[in-house]
């Protein structure tokens, strides 16, 4: 799917990515991609109902990465739809990724990346109030 999304098959892989995510409906691996390619086509709708899927199903690393990829979808979104409710969404994912942050614990003992991925998330909030 990546490669026909970057060939701009958007078709194609929108059709590929609802097969899997019908026959792996709790699967993170087909929401997180597909929302970026929601994303990348300002479809916001789906790309929210997509992240939304990727955090509710996501774990370790890859939940990190999904909040994180939910702030951006409502940052991109109020880039180019500055309303109420725009504004809104983009509160409570502020919200819900300060929360997350605050109560994520880093593995003890461990050099992971999870830190990384948490460091990115917190620069990313801030980047997101910048919006409000």
């Amino acid at each position: 799917t990546y490669y026909l999304q970057k060939a701009g098959n958007f078709k194609k892989a929108q059709e590929v990515y609802d097969r899997m995510i019908a026959k792996y409906p709790t699967e993170f691996t087909f929401y997180y991609p597909a929302s970026n390619m929601a994303l990348e086509m300002k479809n916001f709708t789906q790309a929210r109902s997509y992240i939304e899927k990727a955090v509710e199903f996501a774990y370790g690393d890859n939940k990190i990465r999904s909040q994180e990829r939910a702030l951006k979808v409502a940052m991109s979104e109020i880039k180019e739809t500055k309303d109420n409710s725009t504004k809104t969404r983009l509160k409570t994912a502020i919200e819900q990724s300060e929360k997350f942050s605050s109560d994520f614990k880093k593995p003890e003992g461990l050099q992971v990346r999870s830190a990384n991925y948490i460091k990115k998330l917190n620069k990313t909030i801030e980047e997101a109030k910048t919006l409000l």
